[in-house]
């Protein structure tokens, strides 16, 4: 069966900013160019580094012949402070730019956000979507919102637990991924798939989550999390039969955890035998490989998930890191023609589970 490739991504040459946090690829606006600035995150996860990857692809792609009347550079940053401080500089140069495309670190990048307003630098928001007064009023210096349907992720979730039996006497455990605004329209779209299909109210919904700490989208961290959930809940955790992490890195660190031999019995018997649905999303092919069954370490897993019928217990939502093409398509439209977005440009989503798994390659 032809199988649909969500992204394919190659590397681009990569050199170092000396001592920023900050890693750049492509030219500084050599012969006086202008430059547009795309700023994504380093690979501190799964997604991010795809997202990176995807960016430096795709802009090598766009230099390749030569026709561009501006440069193009992606800087990649792994600290919040770092970002901010590029901005701020790039700002004090704004007659060499073209424009920017941001994907914000975490909502402490909001003021140099309001920067870019504020000196009149043409911004496009990818992914974590910073709001306030000021850049939501900024006209045509915000060019636009891009992002995956966060919202659309939780809403599927909760639409695929309902489907398959929950509950308002269950429990639910929640594994967000950061403090920015992707969890928050996650978690928001799970409530309003509940409430709006579901008839909870939203006293119910509050009443049968519990959230973790936030993973940072780190496996490490998840395992952590999740061992310490286990520890704390035994006497209850029967009544947890619902599992809606925020990445493919949660759930597989969520496996891995279990797969320990620091692992209680009691742990991995309620996951294998209790827990229905296991939701998780961005589409890391090493998920996919779970529930395929080709996992290096399948055997492992099928123990601990009751075999290949287990399985049909996990499934993710995709969230393309390819859209930051769109992201940087969108920019180049605004240099273009001065084109900017009326409303945001939202990625749709979809549910990958063991009836498709076969026709999809993830990142």
């Amino acid at each position: 069966m032809k199988k649909t490739v969500i992204l394919t991504a190659a590397l681009a040459l990569v050199g170092t900013v000396a001592a920023t946090g900050l890693t750049s690829c492509g030219g500084g606006g050599q012969g006086g160019q202008k430059v547009l600035e795309v700023l994504v995150q380093s690979a501190d996860h799964g997604w991010t580094g795809a997202v990176a990857k995807e960016a430096n692809a795709y802009v090598a792609e766009l230099k390749k012949d030569g026709t561009l009347d501006y440069d193009i550079r992606v800087v990649t940053s792994n600290d919040a402070n770092a970002q901010i401080g590029y901005v701020n500089d790039l700002v004090t140069r704004k007659d060499s730019l073209a424009g920017v495309v941001i994907l914000p670190i975490d909502n402490t990048v909001e003021p140099a956000l309001n920067t870019l307003v504020q000196n009149d630098v043409p911004f496009v928001q990818f992914d974590r979507v910073v709001h306030n007064d000021v850049i939501d009023a900024a006209g045509s210096s915000k060019v636009g919102n891009v992002l995956g349907d966060n919202h659309g992720i939780g809403y599927e979730t909760a639409r695929i637990f309902v489907e398959a039996g929950l509950k308002k006497t269950d429990k639910i455990l929640v594994m967000p991924g950061d403090q920015s605004s992707v969890p928050v329209l996650r978690n928001q779209g799970f409530e309003d798939y509940l409430v709006e299909e579901a008839g909870w109210t939203a006293t119910e919904v509050d009443t049968a989550i519990y959230s973790t700490d936030v993973t940072y989208w780190s496996r490490d961290t998840s395992m952590t999390l999740f061992n310490n959930f286990v520890t704390s809940h035994t006497a209850e955790l029967s009544e947890y039969k619902w599992i809606f992490t925020h990445d493919s890195e949660i759930s597989l660190g969520i496996l891995q955890a279990l797969n320990q031999s620091t692992m209680s019995q009691e742990g991995k018997d309620w996951y294998k035998n209790t827990v229905i649905k296991v939701g998780s999303s961005s589409g890391l092919e090493e998920m996919y490989k779970v529930i395929r069954g080709d996992h290096a370490n399948q055997t492992a897993y099928d123990a601990l998930l009751g075999g290949e019928a287990g399985r049909e217990k996990l499934f993710d939502v995709t969230y393309d890191p390819g859209m930051i093409t769109t992201a940087i398509d969108t920019m180049m439209d605004y240099i273009a023609d001065g084109t900017t977005l009326s409303e945001d440009k939202v990625i749709p989503v979809s549910v990958i589970d063991t009836s498709n798994v076969d026709d999809v390659v993830g990142f």
